[in-house]
């Protein structure tokens, strides 16, 4: 189970400077004409709307690609298996 962010939210520059790399990022997906990322592990529900989910201060790009470090307790499983497949190639079976 995850979490919710909440806090403090960031002005409009930053949320559209967030929104932007969203946009951009290989991740995004999109369902019933709204935004999701796909990196997160978010399920597909109102809070996790890129719409909503980018005005949190708090919220950090599970890529890195903003908010700052991103920690390993933060990242959902399947992302920290694949940073480490990436780190020492890929599984043998």
């Amino acid at each position: 189970m995850g979490y919710t962010v909440t806090g403090p939210k960031v002005d409009d520059a930053e949320f559209q400077r967030r929104w932007d790399i969203c946009m951009a990022c290989e991740k995004r997906r999109e369902h019933e004409g709204k935004f999701y990322c796909g990196a997160c592990g978010c399920p597909k529900w109102g809070p996790a709307e890129l719409t909503r989910k980018l005005r949190w201060q708090r919220l950090r790009c599970p890529l890195k690609k903003f908010g700052g470090r991103v920690d390993e307790h933060d990242m959902p499983q399947r992302l920290r298996e694949q940073e480490k497949a990436e780190k020492t190639g890929p599984l043998k079976k």
